[in-house]
């Protein structure tokens, strides 16, 4: 018999405790950062412009990493509480990114940069070990299941897409586009920093494909209408 939820008791479904494990791993990667590179980011330094709502969510930023959805509703649907701390979460990382360019941004290739990628990589790479641990060809996995795989993951864009679209696939090589990069993103919080943001989750993407097989080498280009990634088998 099934038994439905009373409409007035705000409790999750599955599809929302995924939603929460997936933006609470995409936040993780911002306190990497903050940890590698030693951020300094009281929330009054936090732009003047930066929505209302966003603001709202900066103390649940501060207890991600070991609290339950249930703990953060009150009289929010869990949709609409997911829907405001992805925004928050997407808008704290393009922040964060600012205060540690500083007068760097304009440096393409600069050690803070360089340091940004290494640290997206591991971040990607500690992700995939915690995820998949369990499976007993892990580090031989062919790009078929690796792609799934990626599709159960922060950067599939879950509940709202599927993250990556296959343009072209063989044994030895995949071509993807992807769906749900920052450039397919309409937050304007993140406009500013769209493309770093885009080079250092393709590094997370590495790491965590390294994970599942360290003989894949992804080929990453930024292209409209969409960015696209290559994986083959090196």
């Amino acid at each position: 018999m099934t038994t439905e939820t009373p409409w007035h008791i705000r409790l999750p479904r599955t599809e929302h405790e995924h939603w929460f494990k997936n933006l609470v791993n995409l936040h993780d990667l911002t306190q990497h950062w903050i940890r590698d590179l030693q951020v300094d980011r009281p929330a009054h330094f936090l732009p003047r412009g930066l929505d209302e709502n966003l603001r709202q969510h900066l103390w649940v930023l501060e207890n991600l990493s070991s609290a339950r959805l249930e703990q953060f509703l009150d009289d929010q649907s869990p949709g609409d509480f997911l829907s405001q701390l992805e925004k928050a979460i997407w808008a704290f990382q393009s922040w964060t990114l600012s205060q540690i360019l500083g007068e760097n941004k304009s440096q393409p290739n600069s050690p803070i940069k360089n340091l940004l990628e290494q640290t997206s990589w591991k971040a990607g790479r500690l992700i995939s070990e915690v995820r998949w641990k369990r499976l007993k060809t892990l580090g031989k996995l062919d790009l078929a299941t690796i792609f799934f795989s990626l599709q159960d993951s922060p950067l599939s864009g879950y509940p709202h897409s599927k993250g990556n679209l296959v343009r072209r696939a063989t044994q030895k090589t995949v071509e993807i586009e992807l769906q749900h990069c920052p450039h397919q993103l309409t937050f304007p919080e993140i406009q500013s920093h769209q493309d770093l943001l885009c080079q250092l989750h393709s590094q997370w993407c590495r790491g965590f494909i390294y994970t599942l097989n360290p003989q894949v080498v992804i080929e990453h280009t930024m292209s409209s209408p969409r960015c696209t990634q290559r994986w083959r088998i090196g």
